[in-house]
């Protein structure tokens, strides 16, 4: 445990009491979790993963489980951390580095947003400070259990190659939830100044077609209309990775790229009809980038 957790656990101390009178006091206290899942499976005020994210009944599968990501170095990457603390009482957000001061980490709460057709769906971002001191419901969403943040970790151009912990963890009363996450640093670097490709889908879309059109754009020459720079939302950093898996991309064959990204039969991808698939389905380019099994 690294030495900024320990410093956060005696700060805890009053927390810790109030726990011991909520249970003195026979207040049961439902199940809490805390998950992580990569920036293509948006999870709603309610921990489940948002329709649209889920994929087509044919393509239907469970989210990836991200217990060892690889980090590419000279560039961000981004994970979504769903946190279920129990209801009406304070818990505190944190992360766990060890070691520390290897990568930069930036958190974000990630906003709420109700579409036309009644449906939570998580998008704008707002920089929070660690540890975070959260409470649910929020007043907005009656019957809310899920806050969503979303952590951005910049590993350096020259950064050792390495394994390290980076632990989401939650303290409620009388005890701590951990993720046990552990990253990989990876020697690939970007070298290249990101291609200003793609534009972003709109809210109601599937994760993937940021991701998709940046492709789709950067090898197809396919037209889009320029758009200014908004708020900072969980698209537009789906919008930055793409671009950045984009750069990485590049030495390999077209047809290549298209057979990861789930066009099938086609050598031609570019012309292909969209294939909807499982948002994480587009991955499969990442891992082939950062040499991993698809």
């Amino acid at each position: 445990m690294t030495k900024s957790i320990r410093r956060f656990r005696s700060i805890s101390l009053f927390q810790a009491g109030i726990c011991t009178l909520l249970l003195g006091c026979g207040f049961p206290l439902p199940a809490q979790s805390i998950h992580v899942y990569t920036e293509l499976q948006r999870v709603d005020p309610f921990g489940n993963v948002i329709q649209q994210d889920l994929g087509p009944e044919s393509d239907r599968r469970s989210s990836r489980e991200v217990l060892s990501p690889a980090l590419v170095r000279n560039a961000s990457s981004s994970f979504l951390v769903a946190v279920q603390p129990p209801p009406g009482i304070p818990y505190w957000f944190y992360l766990g580095e060890n070691p520390e001061n290897l990568i930069r980490v930036t958190v974000y709460k990630a906003i709420f947003e109700k579409t036309a057709a009644g449906a939570f769906v998580p998008d704008r971002l707002e920089k929070i400070e660690l540890p975070y001191n959260g409470l649910v419901p929020e007043r907005n969403i009656p019957g809310q259990t899920t806050e969503l943040f979303l952590v951005d970790v910049f590993v350096p151009k020259e950064a050792v190659v390495r394994r390290m912990k980076l632990e989401p963890q939650m303290w409620i009363p009388d005890r701590w939830i951990i993720y046990p996450m552990e990253v990989r640093i990876v020697p690939q670097q970007v070298l290249a100044k990101a291609p200003d490709k793609g534009v972003l889908a709109p809210l109601a879309s599937p994760a993937d077609a940021t991701y998709r059109g940046v492709f789709l754009s950067y090898f197809c020459e396919k037209p889009e209309k320029s758009e200014g720079t908004g708020p900072l939302t969980i698209r537009s950093l789906i919008l930055r990775n793409a671009r950045r898996d984009a750069i990485l991309a590049a030495p390999l064959g077209r047809s290549e790229i298209g057979t990861f990204l789930g066009y099938e039969g086609d050598a031609d991808w570019c012309r292909a009809e969209p294939v909807v698939r499982h948002p994480e389905r587009v991955l499969r380019i990442r891992d082939r980038l950062l040499r991993e099994k698809p």
